[in-house]
């Protein structure tokens, strides 16, 4: 709400858009004359927060300018990546929102972890305990990959889909759940497209997915906005997935697909088990399901008036760092057509390479100084290496899209 003693700017300062405040912090005027013209904070914020999340979602791309970040090993990058955008960027400007004695309040992660470890545990076991009787309890020890797919993943995911672009939507944008929750779920749900070239499969991993990402977001508001929930169910829903491989993608066959329908039923029975014994009201319920419009404005005011300057600065990076690579993208399968997993592509005496994922599909960034003849190496255990060029890879079209066969040959050193 407006305060009482609020005067509006005289003279030459009613002219400028942007001016700091003792009281009220950094505020925009917007050119006006009286206070009631002034934008409202809720409205800004959720400019601010869905502009700031595309900002992370492309900003790895500005890492590609710095020399020698290409060379780096794909566990580096990905810490670099997850780390800087996903994280240390968001938390960053919940500082510069709200301040930074509150940052981690706003995140979500500043107490109760060790409850939602917990919480996410217990529901997780349908999955952990299902996965392994599914795979004959054989498990698949990869450390790198449980670092980068299942503990970076987690965190870094959450802090910026559930913690931050939600968090600040849904809370003091005031937007429902629905509206704020479906904008990342959306996000959430197309960027694990990458599973599968299959149209019938995309709109399935699409689709559970962008549930599973509404789902995530309700149980972080009704534990108390505590984001650990979300990270650990997310954390060791991966884990069972890379323990366990007994899916190529997010989709699934029936049996993975009961186990996390049991995962999902126990983790909404442990939350209303929870609001009953606490005595915690929902704090999702009626009218905050889609919209939860505020009945006093708010003028627009920020804890810092640098808020502004790490948005901009990332803002105008973006179209250069755009310039500085070539990105492959494309699929393994063996001489049957099946999707290989764990596959090394990369370029042969050099750092630059990535390993393809469950469903044999992987994404390679280049820098542009890499020719189209340099070559591209196809390897793994038991398996022949193949040796393709970059311009063989890549069609004429400039889309680089591509199925590449390995040789199921047994190698000689096999065993």
């Amino acid at each position: 709400m407006i305060p009482e003693n609020y005067r509006p700017p005289q003279g030459i300062s009613a002219l400028l858009p942007v001016r700091l405040d003792l009281q009220q912090g950094f505020v925009l005027s917007f050119f006006t004359f009286t206070p009631t013209a002034i934008m409202e904070k809720r409205i800004v914020m959720g400019l601010l927060t869905v502009a700031a999340f595309f900002i992370a979602q492309k900003g790895g791309k500005l890492f590609l300018m710095i020399d020698g970040y290409a060379a780096l090993p794909y566990i580096q990058k990905a810490i670099w990546v997850r780390g800087v955008w996903y994280m240390l960027f968001p938390l960053l400007l919940l500082g510069l929102f709200h301040g930074f004695s509150k940052m981690a309040a706003e995140a979500g992660v500043a107490t109760r972890a060790r409850q939602g470890i917990g919480i996410g545990f217990l529901g997780a076991l349908p999955m952990l305990l299902g996965a392994a009787a599914l795979a004959g309890f054989r498990i698949r020890l990869d450390p790198g990959s449980i670092f980068t797919g299942c503990v970076l993943a987690a965190v870094a995911e959450e802090l910026l889909y559930r913690g931050f672009l939600f968090g600040q939507l849904f809370r003091h944008s005031r937007l429902g759940f629905f509206p704020a929750g479906l904008m990342g779920a959306l996000i959430f749900g197309a960027g694990h497209l990458y599973q599968s070239q299959d149209p019938s499969t995309m709109a399935g991993i699409f689709l559970i997915t962008m549930m599973g990402g509404l789902w995530f977001s309700w149980l972080y508001v009704e534990w108390g906005y505590n984001l650990w929930v979300p990270i650990s169910l997310h954390f060791f829903m991966n884990l069972s997935w890379n323990l366990f491989p007994v899916s190529e993608n997010a989709l699934g066959p029936l049996g993975p697909n009961i186990f996390r329908a049991l995962t999902i039923i126990l983790s909404i029975a442990l939350t209303v088990w929870h609001k009953r014994r606490s005595g915690e009201a929902w704090i999702i319920r009626g009218r905050r399901w889609l919209a939860d419009t505020p009945r006093q404005r708010q003028p627009l005011s920020f804890a810092s008036p640098l808020l502004f300057l790490p948005l901009g600065i990332a803002l105008l990076s973006l179209p250069l760092a755009g310039q500085a690579q070539r990105t492959l993208q494309g699929r393994v399968v063996d001489a049957q057509g099946r999707a290989l997993p764990y596959v090394n592509v990369g370029l042969p005496e050099t750092s630059l390479g990535t390993v393809s994922g469950m469903d044999g599909s992987f994404l390679l960034h280049l820098p542009d100084s890499i020719g189209s003849s340099r070559q591209v190496r196809f390897s793994m255990v038991g398996f022949e290496s193949k040796l393709l060029r970059v311009d063989q890879l890549a069609p004429a079209s400039g889309e680089e899209r591509w199925t590449s066969p390995c040789s199921n040959k047994r190698s000689n050193s096999a065993k």
